[in-house]
């Protein structure tokens, strides 16, 4: 069986390309002691190969990724078999070894009937644990107990093999964060009571993609870190999780401003806040479009260039690749003109945070 108990923190990415780079670049050091969960994305293809040989080079080096296919339930892809079992099945034959665990599959308590017996059928053929996802908004404790112990007994597994994710999505502000406290104190008391392998609470503070424009810069306070905080205390086995630096909600691909060009950004984490730094596009007055002389690599220079000068950066910054990235940007000596590089600058930093600190 392939577990890592003696983690810190879980980190769930999306498996598109600013997070495969972070992933890629990061050290060794930066990812030791954290799981990290990957959120399948693209209905079309569930594990693109570039990602398949990503998690095959991670297995085959002692390191196990989740995979979390609760996103594409609602629309089945056009493999033969379901998103876990297709991206399964990508990840083996990079591997070429069969008797290995590919990752540990992931769950969501409210699938449908007809998704548990392929997520039951791969736990087995390869031994694993595996992952329960529970959305804490909505959730009736008890009723979420008895659901979760049904699907054990489907998923044939005792509470040992099951890594639980309560899943608090979006904070957005503390209001919210206060109501998912009291929704996760009544979940907590009741699933304490299993000794599940791990226990990790899961939530993030940054907005969707179509309210970055909206979004006045500076730093935003993570509630999820406040959250688990609150209840660590008192679950000392409670694990830390978060969503990097992308909301919750996979996004449909960002609102261009005009000629494919898009208002650079970057969320920096910087202990109990997250800094939001934005560049505006200049438009045409008469059609609202960008300029054509608009480009966003020089304004996410400038935006570089004011991070790395910040307070905040002197004081959380690290040897990462993204900050290396940032001060190669700042000083001119390489581009980042696409949201890609922008999240992968961000998730890299991200890690490296986590990897000193829980939280």
């Amino acid at each position: 069986m392939v577990g890592d108990l003696d983690f810190t923190s879980l980190v769930v990415l999306k498996t598109k390309e600013g997070e495969r780079k972070a992933l890629e670049e990061a050290k060794n050091a930066e990812t030791a002691g954290m799981r990290i969960c990957l959120e399948l994305t693209d209905r079309q293809d569930p594990m693109p190969r570039k990602w398949a040989e990503l998690v095959a080079k991670q297995r085959l080096s002692g390191t196990t990724f989740l995979v979390d296919a609760t996103r594409l339930e609602q629309v089945s892809p056009n493999q033969f078999e379901g998103p876990l079992g297709y991206a399964s099945d990508q990840v083996i034959k990079q591997m070429g070894l069969l008797q290995r665990c590919p990752f540990i599959p992931v769950v969501p308590l409210n699938a449908r009937e007809e998704h548990i017996p392929e997520a039951a059928a791969l736990r087995e053929e390869h031994d694993s644990l595996i992952g329960v996802r529970i959305q804490v908004a909505g959730q009736h404790p008890q009723e979420a107990v008895e659901l979760l112990q049904r699907r054990m007994k489907q998923l044939r597994v005792e509470p040992d093999m099951v890594a639980l994710l309560l899943d608090t999505e979006y904070l957005a502000s503390e209001e919210v964060q206060q109501r998912r406290a009291a929704q996760c104190a009544a979940l907590l008391a009741e699933t304490a009571r299993l000794p599940f392998e791990s226990t990790t609470l899961l939530g993030s503070s940054i907005p969707p993609g179509n309210k970055r424009s909206q979004l006045k810069p500076g730093n935003l306070i993570r509630h999820e870190l406040r959250l688990w905080r609150q209840f660590k205390k008192t679950n000392p086995a409670l694990h830390y999780g978060d969503y990097g630096v992308v909301h919750p909600v996979p996004a449909e691909p960002p609102a261009q401003v005009g000629g494919g060009k898009f208002n650079p950004y970057l969320f920096y984490t910087a202990g109990e806040r997250s800094h939001f730094s934005l560049r505006k596009l200049d438009r045409d007055p008469r059609t609202g479009k960008v300029l054509d002389s608009e480009d966003p690599a020089e304004h996410f220079q400038d935006l570089a260039e004011e991070v790395i000068n910040s307070d905040y950066y002197q004081q959380h910054s690290t040897d990462s690749w993204g900050d290396e990235c940032l001060q190669k940007c700042a000083k001119g000596n390489e581009r980042a003109g696409s949201p890609a590089k922008w999240i992968a600058i961000g998730t890299s930093h991200h890690l490296a945070h986590l990897s000193r600190k829980t939280g």
